[in-house]
């Protein structure tokens, strides 16, 4: 393969064509999205050269047979011939989590699968750099995080830090969240990777933008079909929330099999034009995030968690794809960030940092959290089990440590329901209101507060206490059993971390680069609060998208 790479940047950069490229994407395995074949429904990959990849990742991580029955807890197993991990790979023995101490060769194995793709990358873009006779630049599909279908441990984006680090990637690109309350009609629309840790290494992320226009639709996952007149109001939606955000996109026709000519009609183009001229405008325009929210999300917990979704419908479903994506519809400004780039975030601005699903942490992580991010009297959210697995054990001491609230484990074969306080909205979260969740799943350890110094905000059916905060001398603590999954719960929640709230009324927002973009379901009559305290007063109709000048107030 790279002697056929190497051999066609060499002769297609000599044609008149070649002389034209500006950057190349790199593409394989399913879709070309870097993603192992068969991940969605099957357990890749158990060839023989998988096999023989998983003992040479074996021996480069452990380095004898001593090291290796150490970490799995088994004193017979070799390097040499350890065998691949079959089905019993899907099981985990402690509800949706795994026990480092006798499961880590799943994990391990799954790490290895990762660890191929991103090297497969690497190796594939190294190759066009040094064979291309031009500068040009190299990108791939990568970074997945929103809607990849409860299967991140066989998605094969589990290693950010390896492309993000790279100086052989200058892009990364993915089709925008497909989940339906990001693509329906009051969803933000957001993009499937994380966008600012994506800007903080110096890349450029870029959407694939594949939202249809009434003349047909993408039968995956329902997605809604519009009217002529709304359609164009998501597509402005889908095209200016990368642009605000500090990203790219491409507008993609799905073809004749899903309906083709997308956009081919006058009302269509008129749009386009449109966008492209107001972004000509604010593209120059520093590109700086005026989020006071940042959600941070964890990739290695995939190793460590169920890998199929219905096993684990916390650390995928609720948490990234229905709390956070609501979290956009709280009316605060938020960014986005892996824990991996945690210690690297410029974090002065932030009021609100939200751990969503970082079950894994080490200790020295845990102890620089307390010492640099719980500080300047910021509110720091816990969501589910933060740190209850320390890369060696699972223990619910940790869990506290974190937090910084006494709690107490429990077990639970059923996702409990949670009734929050009346200053929260007295709200109550079931199986329903999580978007239809199934609320079995297996045994497993909860927590619940019980921490006579904090406040309690939620209870569970028994009347203990599910969601509480406490003020610390430095910063103030929030833990929550399970994601609030209601937008204005989280509004309610940044209010009290003193962020600022541009729209009260559960509209989509994305602020950045000069621009605040609105988008909502409803319609009706709205006073929307900048940063600088200009009210805008605007009537808005049912599925609507506005754009206004971050600074000026002008409705553009």
């Amino acid at each position: 393969m790279s002697q056929y790479l190497a051999e066609f940047c060499q002769k297609f950069a000599d044609t008149p064509q070649g002389r034209h490229i500006m950057g190349i994407q790199l593409a394989s395995g399913t879709y070309g999205e870097y993603h192992n074949w068969a991940f969605t429904k099957h357990e890749p990959d158990t060839s023989e050269p998988m096999l023989r990849f998983f003992r040479s990742y074996l021996r480069d991580k452990y380095g004898s047979d001593k090291a290796l029955r150490k970490a799995w807890n088994d004193p017979d197993v070799s390097i040499e011939t350890v065998p691949m991990p079959m089905m019993e790979r899907l099981e985990t023995t402690e509800g949706i989590f795994r026990n480092p101490e006798c499961e880590r060769r799943y994990s391990d194995y799954y790490e290895a699968l990762n660890k191929a793709v991103t090297r497969s990358i690497l190796h594939s873009a190294s190759v066009v750099k040094a064979n291309w006779p031009r500068p040009v630049l190299t990108g791939c599909f990568y970074g997945y995080y929103f809607s990849l279908f409860g299967r991140q441990a066989t998605g094969g984006h589990i290693f950010e830090e390896d492309i993000l680090n790279s100086a052989d990637i200058d892009f990364v690109c993915a089709p925008q969240a497909y989940n339906k309350n990001s693509r329906k009609a009051g969803g933000p629309g957001l993009s499937r990777g994380l966008i600012e840790s994506v800007n903080l290494h110096g890349k450029l992320w870029l959407d694939e933008m594949d939202q249809p226009s009434h003349y047909g639709y993408i039968e995956l996952g329902g997605l809604e079909k519009f009217p002529k007149p709304q359609s164009i109001q998501i597509l402005r939606k889908f095209v200016l929330e990368p642009f605000v955000r500090g990203g790219g996109m491409w507008y993609y026709d799905f073809g004749p099999r899903m309906t083709s000519g997308w956009w081919d009609d006058p009302d269509y183009m008129s749009e386009i034009a449109a966008i492209r001229r107001l972004e000509e405008k604010y593209f120059h325009r520093q590109s700086e995030s005026p989020a006071d929210v940042l959600l941070v999300f964890d990739t290695k917990v995939f190793l460590h968690t169920a890998p199929r979704p219905n096993d684990d419908p916390i650390t995928d479903q609720i948490s990234v794809n229905i709390s956070a994506v609501n979290a956009f519809k709280s009316g605060a400004s938020v960014a986005t960030c892996y824990l991996s780039d945690l210690q690297k975030m410029p974090l002065d601005c932030y009021k609100a940092v939200v751990f969503v699903n970082c079950y894994l942490m080490e200790p020295a992580l845990r102890k620089w959290i307390r010492a640099n991010v719980a500080t300047g009297g910021r509110s720091l959210f816990w969501l589910t089990a933060p740190a209850y697995n320390d890369g060696t054990r699972l223990s619910a001491a940790n869990v506290c440590d974190a937090s910084g609230i006494r709690l107490e484990a429990f077990k639970s074969a059923e996702i409990p329901d949670i009734c929050y306080a009346a200053n929260l909205g007295g709200f109550a979260q079931t199986g329903e209101s999580m978007a239809g969740v199934d609320a079995r799943t297996a045994e497993q350890t909860f927590f619940r507060v019980s921490d006579p110094s904090a406040e309690a905000l939620g209870f569970f059916n028994d009347g203990t206490t599910a969601c509480a905060f406490k003020a610390g001398r430095d910063a103030n603590d929030y833990f929550f059993a399970l994601p609030p999954v209601e937008p204005s719960v989280w509004q309610a929640l940044f209010r009290r971390a003193g962020c600022h709230i541009y729209d009260r009324e559960g509209d989509s927002v994305i602020a950045g680069s000069g621009l605040l973009l609105i988008h909502t379901a409803e319609g009706g009559r709205r006073e929307i609060c900048l940063r600088n305290g200009r009210i805008v007063a605007v009537e808005l109709a049912p599925v609507q998208t506005i754009v206004i000048d971050a600074e000026s107030g002008e409705i553009l």
